[in-house]
């Protein structure tokens, strides 16, 4: 007695999403990486936790307000869908300050000093003077080796994980 068999695949899908860094009134970019290894991805849906909503396979969403959100991806193939969560937390948009003179002499220091205005807490900081880095604290004293026109930019990354940076140019004279 013969029996045939007949398989079926069943086909199978894994939603999987990435996410940019999420601050209050800035872009938030969600990009989908599913996996989907016997039919190609036809269909997303994406609950953004605030009760907004899109159904682009790698959307840009807008948080407006401080907290924790819920995001979810649910990814369809035609045979099989799947859902994945997570957990996103917005931190406020950063608007960081340098505070120094704007000129002095190439023998002297110059005190420089960093500031947020925003209402997030600082995680970190970063000074880089004319491309080199230079500190991560929140002032710093910097004495220039030649006359010229010298930049110095403030990198700033806030508890929420927002980044932002600033920049300011100091004239060196001889």
């Amino acid at each position: 007695m013969d029996t045939d068999i007949e398989i079926i695949q069943i086909g199978s899908i894994r939603a999987t999403m990435s996410i940019s860094n999420a601050c209050i009134g800035h872009p938030t970019y969600f990009k989908d990486i599913s996996y989907s290894p016997s039919h190609a991805v036809t269909s997303w849906k994406w609950d953004f936790g605030d009760g907004s909503t899109s159904t682009l396979q790698n959307p840009v969403h807008t948080y407006l307000s401080q907290g924790t959100f819920f995001p979810e991806l649910t990814v369809d193939n035609g045979t099989c869908s799947d859902l994945q969560q997570t957990k996103v937390y917005t931190g406020y948009a950063l608007n960081p300050i340098i505070y120094c003179a704007s000129s002095i002499c190439v023998s002297d220091s110059i005190f420089i000093q960093g500031n947020d205005t925003s209402l997030d807490t600082m995680a970190a900081l970063a000074w880089v003077v004319d491309n080199n880095y230079y500190s991560n604290s929140k002032s710093i004293w910097y004495k220039p080796n030649s006359a010229g026109y010298h930049t110095i930019n403030l990198l700033y990354t806030s508890e929420g994980s927002c980044t932002d940076s600033a920049t300011k140019t100091i004239f060196v004279d001889s």
